[in-house]
Parts: C-alpha cells; structure tokens; sequence
C-alpha cells in the first residue's frame, strides 16, 4: 500500500489530490518532546479523513521523561480516531546512549500500550545498527527508513520508507514515499517481507520515474512519482499513446514512446 508522512513543512496540502494519486496512507507530525504539538495536526487530520485516506500519527522522540512525550502524544491526539499504529520516531541520540535509546523507545511503547495504544517504531537502517538493541525491543514493529533500491532486512518490520524525494499532486517539494504492509494498521500483526518488497523495491524503477515525470507535464494527471508501475500509471500511458494514434504497447526500458532519448 502506498503512504506518506507530512508534517507542518509540507504546508497547504489537497488531500483529495493526493488520494487520487494512489495513495492510500497518511502519517502526520503529531507531537516532539514532552511540549511541541505540530500546528497542522487537527487540520491534516480532518482534511485526510474527509476524502477517506487511511490516518496515522507520529511523535518526534525526544530525550525527557518517556511517561512525559507519552502524555504530549495522548492529549494532543485526544478525541482523534487513528486507522494505523502510533510512530515513535527515534532518529537522533542526543547524546545517550544506545542502551538510553533503546530504554527509551521500550518504555515509551509500553506506556503507551499501557494506554491501549498500539505502536510501530520509525527510525533509519544505521540508527537502528548503532544505537537500538533490537533483542530488547524484538516486540516492537518497525518502520525502517533505507533510500535505494535493496530491501533492507530488519526483523518484524511493517513499513518501508525507501525514498525522500516523493513527488504527487496536492503537495509542493518532495515528501518520503512509504510502502506499508497490512500490520500497519489497529490490530493486525501481520509483517509480510514479500508484500513489502514485491511494491517497493520491484516497482521502483528510475524509468517508470521518468515515465511519470513526462506524463505529469504532457497531460497533467498528477500521477505520483514513485517508480511502481501501478494501474493509474499504466492506464495514463495508454491514454497517451491512443491520444497519439500509437500502438497500445510500451516496454518499461524504452521511453521513445514519449518522445524521450
């Protein structure tokens, strides 16, 4: 399944545009710290939900008293109904330790499932390495941020974060692009590796990215720019090209059909 995470950076978003593009899934900032609330939280979350894309939230992991960031999370979502697991974003050390860090992320899921709330942890490949002990959080689903085109290989992970330079209509600059597995949703456990892999690291072909480019510009259907070779995008290709009175066939290694060199 295709996401996004957005934050207060993104700005005005059209999130009807934005689901139309093929996404699915939208994690917005919600807190950092033990005091920070992101002043697009409540709106993000309205708009999102009003054209029916799937919502979660994420919490910037700071270096205060966990029960203190879980309390920030809890209130400043008070009231709002989430579709996918809370993200405890872990990417920075702040000069802890990694046995800190890792006490850190333990204790904020278990406070928050204390709760009842369910969570997933975010963080990048070799912050995950360096600072987490992953066989003291072997519980904790993981949403892994790895830019390229190799799956990385991390125990129960459930989401995929395998680029930064996003591109889609309803949204200006770039974005990260996700890939999720069904266990990044309220009460499933599911982590299909397969899944996982079959979307993000088989679809995301630099070709398929200039495709979409070329057909964003030439017919302004505001496909996303992910690489995958998806129904929306296939079907745009072939309006092109019976725009263009060409044969209905295209290979994905050859853009001559586009005009392109």
């Amino acid at each position: 399944m295709k996401g996004i995470d957005i934050s207060p950076y993104q700005g005005n978003v059209n999130f009807q545009d934005v689901k139309n593009s093929g996404v699915e899934i939208v994690y917005i900032k919600a807190t950092e710290g033990k005091t920070y609330v992101a002043d697009t939280l409540r709106d993000y979350y309205n708009q999102a939900k009003s054209v029916g894309l799937k919502v979660g939230f994420y919490h910037f992991l700071r270096a205060n008293a966990m029960q203190d960031e879980v309390n920030n999370l809890i209130n400043a979502t008070a009231g709002l109904s989430v579709d996918c697991k809370y993200a405890i974003d872990c990417e920075v050390d702040l000069g802890q330790s990694p046995q800190q860090i890792t006490n850190n992320v333990s204790s904020f899921f278990d406070l928050m499932k204390g709760q009842g709330k369910e969570c997933v942890l975010y963080t990048y490949t070799s912050f995950l390495n360096e600072y987490i002990n992953l066989s003291t959080i072997a519980d904790i689903p993981i949403w892994i941020a790895n830019y390229g085109t190799n799956q990385p290989s991390v125990p129960n992970m459930v989401e995929w974060q395998y680029s930064e330079h996003g591109s889609v209509a309803g949204i200006n600059g770039d974005y990260d692009l996700d890939q999720f597995d069904e266990g990044i949703y309220i009460g499933n456990t599911s982590t299909n590796y397969a899944a996982i892999q079959e979307t993000a690291v088989t679809g995301g072909n630099n070709t398929i990215i200039t495709i979409q480019k070329q057909l964003n510009t030439l017919l302004k259907k505001g496909l996303m720019i992910d690489g995958l070779e998806g129904p929306q995008t296939d079907s745009t290709i072939k309006e092109f090209q019976s725009a263009m009175g060409l044969t209905l066939y295209y290979e994905v290694n050859s853009l001559q059909f586009l005009g392109a060199s």
